[in-house]
């Protein structure tokens, strides 16, 4: 996503790889929205060896304690909950630094998600979405979050043929994808963590170990 960084005459001289911060934190979340936990150590502890207050600008350093504490719990974690929940507290912790230090982040231009019926094309309309209600978090961007809400409340998320779980799991994600529409920036975090711990455990189901 582009960055448009304010001069700051108190930044060092070294360049900040903030796009790569973003890769490592959407690895990250893929990972986890995947089920697989253990794919996310690895960007986790990325973060920590690089997200340090020596190489920040003297006006980020403040936030710099909250990324590398939801990083740490994420590559220590032993259940995907808590590494979920620190996940959305993650991204959130880079929307609030963004915000404060007047950093504006454009939101990444994604590629549109199918439109047909198909299994595969819900899911990629969910995925997207995920996606999107991320940007809205990393942004912090409203409109990004609103666009990725509505669509997780509108897309199906299964066929008359799925097991009872996977209709229970796809309906507390609409419920959820609802409630997050126009909602508070203060609430997104638990609520986007939520929506990730339905998806892990409905592909968990339906995709298997």
């Amino acid at each position: 996503a582009p960055i448009d960084q304010p001069e700051d005459p108190e930044s060092p001289p070294k360049a900040i790889p903030m796009a790569e911060h973003f890769v490592q934190a959407e690895e990250i979340r893929d990972a986890i929205i995947a089920g697989r936990m253990q794919e996310a150590r690895a960007p986790a502890n990325w973060l920590l060896d690089n997200v340090t207050t020596e190489d920040m600008p003297v006006r980020w350093r403040d936030h710099v304690p909250k990324v590398r504490r939801n990083a740490k719990k994420i590559a220590n974690a032993e259940e995907l909950v808590d590494a979920a929940v620190a996940a959305g507290k993650l991204a959130t912790a880079c929307g609030d630094c963004h915000a404060d230090i007047g950093v504006a982040i454009e939101a990444p231009e994604r590629p549109l998600p199918l439109k047909d019926e198909t299994k595969f094309a819900q899911m990629d309309r969910h995925a997207y979405a995920a996606e999107r209600m991320w940007d809205g978090l990393i942004g912090p961007i409203d409109a990004a979050w609103n666009e990725g809400a509505t669509m997780m409340r509108d897309a199906p998320l299964h066929g008359e043929a799925a097991p009872d779980l996977v209709k229970s799991l796809a309906a507390e994600t609409h419920a959820l994808a609802t409630s997050a529409v126009d909602l508070a920036e203060k609430d997104r975090a638990e609520t986007y963590s939520r929506i990730v711990i339905t998806c892990a455990a409905c592909h968990s189901i339906v995709d298997g170990p």
